[in-house]
């Protein structure tokens, strides 16, 4: 009773401010309320890893272009590089990038790169 009682309330209110048309309430029915996910379910939801096999890296310098590169690409979240291995790992939102835009900006840069393994 108690939600009715504020639905119409909320519902009178923008009626007369204009907000509301009458028949925007006809024959619909309000949807149960879903549980709100948590910003780190959000965030996981879309969070990847992908390991990538990065050549041209001669020397431990390299490692900070590497790095800066990819760092660089939006939704980038974090960034390790192994000159020792010559991969680089990294974290990324997937609704923000992709793999190939990973590999684009060590390309650009003069380090050809190819995902070994992506989470």
């Amino acid at each position: 009773m108690k939600h009715l009682l504020i639905t119409v309330v909320i519902g009178s209110a923008l009626l007369a401010t204009g907000l509301l048309m009458a028949g925007d309430f006809v024959g619909t029915r309000m949807a149960a309320p879903q549980p709100a996910s948590t910003p780190a379910q959000q965030a996981a939801a879309t969070d990847r890893t992908v390991t990538l096999q990065v050549d041209g890296m001669y020397c431990p310098s390299c490692t900070y272009i590497v790095k800066q590169s990819l760092a660089a690409v939006p939704g980038v979240k974090d960034v390790l590089v192994s000159y020792k291995n010559k991969t680089a790992i990294v974290t990324f939102d997937s609704a923000r990038t992709n793999v190939a835009a990973l590999t684009d900006a060590t390309f650009e840069m003069g380090y050809p790169s190819e995902p070994l393994a992506t989470n």
